[in-house]
């Protein structure tokens, strides 16, 4: 039988197992604690913002410029072309390139000696009609007289009836023969006047006073006057005042009005913007490669001569003006938040914390363009997205002018200092 001192060393052994054990569970118990309450600290320190999942900008307050571009010509605004209206020779070109020139002023002389000979030919032409003329005259005279002379013998039966029938068909025909002449006379004088006018178009003059801006003949070289007229010269009033003659896209002519501000710049001075307006608007349609285009005509101010004919501009036409208005980007009118492919799919919509858009994700459509691909049109509906306790909310506007980069907004509760959603901070791949 066991001693009371085995039993009792029984008994605290127990104890003391007991004890070791519940040492043991409320050890790992509070590692568990630590470890879990390390965890949601670690993962809050790391989880990103939800703002910062959003690339925004902030909606301002100032004016904005529409405005058409379009490349063209600059060329003098009153230019004419001089041509010979007869063929000849030339043997005098007194003028030369950039030369002044004034209204009759001679440009050119072509060898009359040809023309000179017409004349003479025409002068004896109409000397011999104006003698036909007096022996007309001469002849109808005497007719005349035979016939009254033949009238008294037939009163008195002394000629027949058929004499006296002659005697009055000759006194007519020397009439008739006196109205020949005239024509005749008539036709020597528009015959001489014609030849005279083609040997006083030999000499070649200046139509209006201005500057030669093209010669294209020399001394000693033939022209032609046939089925087209020859060029000789290019004139142009005064290169104080050109025009630019611009090429405007049919989808833009629509907007173009007369009297409208416009700026344009050369290649020959690209540090210098030169100020002009619209002048005209011409209806012709010009087809080039299939593209249909309306020429613009600008009004040019050159009074330091810096421009020259045949320059190639770049013209940027002011199309429509707000002032003090409310301005958003257009990448804040484009911008939808994803959405998921899959309707009904458990779990949250949309996690924007993730690296690019969830697979099935749209976008928001082109720059400036509706879902039907179309031009946006001011006074459309359109919205936009702000940030409210970290998720997009859209806010409903109505879309003004635009100049591509920002957009006018008309009404809608939308104020200066407001940051709208342009687009994901993350896109697809990490980039």
């Amino acid at each position: 039988m066991a001693s009371d001192n085995d039993v009792g060393a029984v008994l605290e052994n127990d104890v003391k197992g007991r004890r070791r054990k519940r040492l043991l569970w409320g050890a790992a118990l509070g590692l568990a604690v630590v470890v879990t309450v390390g965890a949601v600290l670690l993962a809050r320190r790391q989880a990103p913002d939800p703002a910062s999942a959003y690339q925004t900008a902030e909606a301002v307050r100032g004016s904005l410029r529409v405005v058409v571009t379009a490349t063209g010509t600059v060329d003098a605004r009153n230019k004419v072309v001089v041509g010979a209206e007869v063929s000849g020779r030339l043997i005098e070109v007194p003028v030369d390139f950039n030369d002044r020139v004034e209204p009759g002023q001679v440009l050119a002389r072509i060898d009359p000696t040809p023309f000179q000979l017409e004349v003479s030919q025409s002068q004896a032409r109409m000397q011999s009609a104006r003698a036909a003329l007096a022996t007309a005259r001469a002849t109808e005279a005497e007719a005349r007289q035979n016939l009254r002379r033949f009238e008294s013998l037939a009163a008195e039966g002394l000629v027949s009836r058929q004499d006296l029938d002659s005697f009055r068909a000759a006194a007519e025909r020397a009439k008739a023969s006196i109205a020949s002449a005239q024509a005749a006379i008539a036709e020597a004088e528009a015959a001489q006047q014609a030849s005279a006018t083609r040997l006083e178009k030999t000499t070649i003059r200046s139509p209006i006073a201005g500057i030669v801006l093209d010669r294209k003949v020399e001394v000693g070289q033939t022209v032609t006057a046939g089925f087209q007229t020859p060029e000789l010269f290019s004139l142009a009033t005064d290169l104080a005042e050109m025009e630019l003659n611009a090429a405007i896209d049919e989808a833009d002519v629509g907007r173009i009005r007369e009297g409208q501000e416009a700026t344009f710049t050369v290649d020959a001075y690209p540090d210098r913007v030169f100020q002009s307006h619209v002048v005209s608007v011409r209806n012709v349609a010009v087809l080039t490669q299939n593209v249909v285009t309306y020429e613009a005509v600008l009004s040019v101010d050159n009074d330091d001569r810096a421009l020259r004919p045949g320059m190639t501009a770049t013209a940027t036409i002011v199309t429509a003006k707000v002032e003090d208005a409310v301005l958003v980007p257009n990448a804040a009118l484009r911008f939808k938040p994803p959405k998921p492919e899959v309707a009904g799919r458990k779990g949250p919509a949309t996690n924007p914390f993730m690296m690019g858009p969830p697979r099935g994700m749209r976008w928001g459509g082109d720059q400036g363009r509706g879902e039907s691909g179309g031009r946006q049109r001011a006074g459309a509906p359109g919205e936009v997205y702000l940030l409210e306790g970290g998720q997009p909310v859209a806010r409903p506007i109505v879309r003004g002018e635009t100049d591509g980069d920002r957009t006018v907004v008309l009404e809608g509760n939308l104020e200066p200092g407001m940051r709208v959603i342009t687009d994901l901070a993350l896109k697809a791949g990490g980039k």
